[in-house]
């Protein structure tokens, strides 16, 4: 289960890079497939690997989206390809849907933290009640058990400590 979550956060990361990234380059070369194929040459990641191999097939920018979000298995990237879609069919702009789609995931990874701030006190409850009772419980019985050894020891209850 842990590394199956360490993959899903390296994919979200990798994915998230991926997106700011193309955001920028998609108007610097006119379209998305130039900008996939700079992608391709210029990154050296999990996505950009998964884009190189798609790239040399024949198909379309939004087939080889649709393509990466099925490899990496990222509902992220798979509702990008799907409002890039849209997109084409003249609904919405390229860049403003990559724009979206950049600040759902910066939403939902914000969303992510938080939750794990929040559940860190439970998590934190039995390591801290193994860790520190022990040592409270022996400076707080030690006196007692101090004169307990000067009773037992013969020494007498006079002794001061």
């Amino acid at each position: 289960l842990y590394l199956l979550r360490r993959a899903e956060r390296r994919v979200a990361i990798e994915t998230r890079h991926f997106l700011h990234t193309l955001k920028g380059l998609v108007p610097a070369y006119g379209g998305l497939y130039p900008a996939l194929r700079a992608m391709a040459d210029v990154q050296g990641g999990m996505v950009e690997e998964r884009l190189k191999r798609h790239l040399s097939t024949r198909k379309n920018a939004l087939e080889i989206m649709a393509a990466v979000a099925h490899d990496l298995r990222s509902p992220a990237l798979e509702s990008l390809a799907e409002r890039l879609q849209e997109a084409q069919e003249g609904l919405d702009r390229p860049t403003r849907v990559l724009g979206d789609a950049l600040g759902r995931i910066e939403q939902e990874t914000l969303h992510a933290a938080k939750e794990a701030i929040g559940s860190a006190p439970i998590r934190l409850l039995i390591p801290m009640l193994v860790l520190m009772v022990p040592p409270i419980l022996v400076l707080a019985l030690y006196p007692a058990v101090a004169r307990l050894i000067a009773l037992i020891g013969g020494t007498g209850p006079g002794m001061t400590w």
